[in-house]
């Protein structure tokens, strides 16, 4: 499970913004708060929005997460000589030089398949323009008893990395030789087929986004519907979920032909299938977010989702938000963390679930959260609170 965010210098965000997702020690009991599988003192929601006015740093905050993710798994694959994307500075006289970083703190079970807490830090060189960024710092720490220690480390300075024992790497193993500028040590590692390096990667992949580098991006449509076709049980669900919540729809079936598969719906009382670019903007988006909602919940992964009330109803976002609060439709401890707009849907969060954004007088994110305000109670539901400007992050118009 997530912990915490720390973000500086990075797009809008000019000093360090925290994304702490721990609740309060005087939280209330709630099923929406689940115990750290590394910490038992520590609670975490399953389900966490952010909300802001538009242009206000929300979709920034997950885009930092997801960029060193990408830039920890794929980097490797980049060419030798290309620049590292997705890490510009705050746009602003004195920054451009600045280090953009990114810390992330969560749950995983990477050493003696036990839970612990571990912390990636990631720290890009900026050199007075948007290229030539290269790594000023990367690590890889987990506190097995409760203090941080480091089990992979690389300077720029440097000559070589630093591994751990449970890499099982020698100290002048060749792997650990210089690494390139633009690639991580962990996608490197992988690719030698070191065992830990390689849980470590492809348990990164298996976190689930909309957002591709510095763009929210839709799959492309003739892979999802293969991806549904090879994965029989992915298609029943899927139409398990149309017939709740979309009325009339019986199922999805997919046709093969000449150009590719196509996807067809059979609703109650048509006489013919209507295809899927005839559907709702909402069933779309259902049939698009699906399998990255469904594997995060199976697999206990985190599932950013940018925009996420884009076409959905508040009632169907509300079924969403359901089941990642489920112990019987969510037991590995999976979590939702989305931005939205949709206000009504306040009313159905709780302090630990909602954080805001909005934008300094020079222009730069400032990250809160709900369970930070003085004198925010429970009841009543936060959306008049919102709206009232009670918890700030309103859009300032005219």
């Amino acid at each position: 499970m997530l912990h915490e965010i720390k973000v500086s210098n990075f797009y809008s965000i000019r000093d360090e913004v925290i994304l702490d997702l721990r609740a309060s020690a005087y939280a209330p009991e709630s099923s929406r708060l689940r115990i750290s599988p590394s910490r038992n003192d520590i609670r975490l929601p399953t389900m966490v929005s952010i909300y802001g006015p538009n242009a206000s740093g929300k979709s920034t905050i997950l885009r930092s997460v997801i960029s060193a993710i990408q830039f920890a798994c794929n980097s490797f694959d980049w060419p030798v000589d290309s620049d590292i994307l997705n890490f510009q500075p705050f746009m602003a006289e004195g920054m451009m030089s600045e280090p953009t970083q990114i810390i992330v703190e969560f749950d995983a079970r990477w050493i003696d398949d036990e839970s612990h807490l571990f912390r990636y830090e990631l720290v890009i060189k900026n050199h007075g323009n948007l290229a030539g960024k290269s790594v000023e710092y990367e690590a890889l720490s987990y506190a097995p008893q409760g203090r941080w220690r480091r089990v992979l480390e690389r300077k720029a300075d440097d000559a070589r990395v630093f591994a751990a024992k449970e890499f099982g790497l020698r100290p002048k193993d060749s792997k650990l030789d210089p690494m390139r500028r633009n690639c991580s040590m962990i996608a490197t590692l992988a690719k030698f087929n070191v065992p830990l390096a390689t849980r470590v990667w492809q348990d990164l992949r298996g976190v689930q986004s909309n957002i591709h580098g510095h763009v929210r991006t839709v799959p492309n449509i003739d892979r999802l519907l293969v991806y549904y076709r090879d994965n029989p049980p992915l298609l029943d669900r899927l139409n398990k979920e149309l017939r709740r919540i979309d009325i009339g729809i019986e199922k999805m079936r997919l046709e093969s032909t000449e150009t590719g598969i196509q996807a067809c719906f059979e609703h109650d009382g048509f006489s013919a299938p209507i295809l899927l670019h005839e559907e709702s903007a909402g069933t779309n988006h259902f049939v698009h977010l699906f399998p990255l909602l469904n594997y995060a919940l199976e697999a206990g992964h985190i599932a950013f989702i940018d925009e996420f009330d884009c076409f959905f109803h508040p009632e169907l976002m509300r079924e969403i938000f359901g089941w990642f609060r489920s112990p019987d439709r969510n037991p590995h401890n999976a979590q939702l963390i989305i931005t939205s707009h949709n206000t009504s849907l306040l009313d159905d969060l709780e302090k630990e679930e909602v954080f805001l954004t909005e934008k300094d007088q020079n222009g730069a994110t400032i990250v809160y959260s709900a369970q930070d305000i003085k004198g925010l109670r429970r009841e009543p539901k936060m959306q008049k609170k919102y709206l009232s400007g009670a918890l700030g992050a309103l859009p300032r118009i005219g």
